[in-house]
């Protein structure tokens, strides 16, 4: 096992493919890698709405009980639809969105 319990096809000396050796060399030289990796650009702030369509999916398989913390609200589309939904949410950003509380 190489680094972080992780199995080091360039340590044990296996044969596998360029990406699997350069994974394992990167790992062993403490390189982090993406979590995510998409095909769109990336826009300035990070800031991606939730459609309410989301929301509205998640609320019929999840209820939550007292206060929800919204903390990325930014213009409030989560925000928007848990209150519609008769949720008491505290919403909160770092960047001002025109929503919520900043900070």
């Amino acid at each position: 096992m190489g680094p972080r319990g992780v199995r080091d096809p360039v340590a044990q000396g296996e044969a596998a493919g360029t990406e699997a050796v350069a994974r394992a060399r990167a790992l062993r030289a403490g390189v982090s890698r993406p979590i995510h990796v998409s095909g769109y650009d990336r826009k300035v702030g990070d800031f991606y709405a939730t459609p309410g369509w989301v929301t509205e999916a998640l609320l019929r398989h999840v209820q939550f009980r007292g206060r929800v913390w919204e903390p990325c609200c930014g213009g409030g589309a989560i925000t928007t639809v848990m209150q519609r939904r008769g949720y008491d949410v505290t919403s909160t950003d770092i960047a001002n969105h025109g929503f919520g509380t900043l900070g």
